[in-house]
């Protein structure tokens, strides 16, 4: 069985950048994709110059395009189920359900997260979310600027940095939050700035997908809305099989590294894009990626000069 010099967990932005610095560092490299990317909801990209409007699936087809050159990099289409790093070699081993084992010299998790769409008691949401139902005003507020806006949050420490960002795109901003998360920001001063509020909760949202025309409440009102933000529960995919390799995981929930390289506390293994980072987009997830490539192929290349 062949040993890759890295193994690639995840095929979007981060994982595909990291291949290309592996690829281009003429290391064996395999990438492993799901085909499940957190923004296959999502029909348009922002922020991200030369790919402004594009849709993500587009960016990543093309990206697997550029990388199908590069003669030392192979590509799995598969999902994960185990992740082990052997105690005799330091070898990691990765487990697919279609293609068996597969082995390298290192690891780079570029898994993503789960938003918790499919886990959401919210009726309707998979219709809209990414679109008209975002959690970004960076990514896709200026397509909403001016119209109604919704806010759904819980977290109070959320909730302060979200509402002043908001109010930027969208004075006609409603807030859907817990009266003790409302209390703590301070109602008078939502009021003064015309921002309505509401404590109960959202259970259903209206519409012609994926365009937003309003929320339905626990009694039954409807509030008129252009977009919603929110964050639902977001969770590293994998997490299990990850925290059993021994890496560890931030208050936040995410993978801790370590910079500029994104290396984790295990030794060999590196991670990328949305698992280790909250500000998540296209540009920050294909920066990691590229320095964890980085990253990995520095260590080969030390190794390989130490052994010559």
């Amino acid at each position: 069985m062949p040993i890759y010099d890295a193994i690639v967990i995840g095929g979007s932005a981060a994982g595909l950048s990291a291949t290309m610095s592996l690829s281009r560092a003429l290391a064996n490299v395999v990438c492993i994709d799901s085909g499940r990317p957190c923004n296959r909801w999502t029909s348009e990209s922002h922020n991200f110059i030369t790919h402004d409007g594009e849709n993500p699936a587009h960016i990543k087809s093309v990206a697997r395009e550029q990388l199908e050159k590069y003669e030392r990099t192979t590509f799995i289409d598969d999902s994960v189920t185990i992740l082990e790093k052997r105690d005799v070699d330091s070898i990691f081993k990765v487990v697919t359900e279609q293609n068996g084992e597969i082995l390298g010299k290192y690891l780079i998790l570029a898994t993503g997260v789960d938003d918790g769409v499919e886990r959401s008691s919210i009726k309707g949401i998979e219709r809209f979310f990414g679109n008209s139902v975002i959690h970004c005003p960076y990514c896709h507020g200026y397509e909403f600027a001016g119209g109604k806006a919704g806010l759904f949050l819980q977290n109070p420490v959320l909730l302060k940095h979200m509402i002043p960002t908001l109010y930027n795109w969208n004075k006609d901003l409603t807030v859907f939050s817990s009266i003790d998360a409302l209390n703590e920001f301070g109602i008078d001063e939502l009021k003064k700035k015309g921002i309505k509020t509401y404590t109960e909760p959202i259970i259903k949202l209206n519409g012609d997908a994926p365009y937003l025309k309003s929320v339905t409440l626990a009694s039954g009102d409807q509030i008129d809305l252009d977009v919603l933000y929110t964050i639902l529960d977001p969770i590293v995919n994998l997490k299990e099989q990850i925290a059993q390799l021994g890496v560890e995981f931030g208050e936040d929930g995410l993978i801790k590294t370590e910079k500029p390289f994104q290396n984790t506390n295990i030794s060999g293994v590196f991670a990328a894009g949305d698992c280790q980072s909250f500000m998540r987009s296209l540009v920050v997830s294909t920066y990691s990626g590229q320095m964890a490539g980085v990253g990995v192929a520095h260590s080969l290349q030390v190794s390989q000069w130490s052994n010559v």
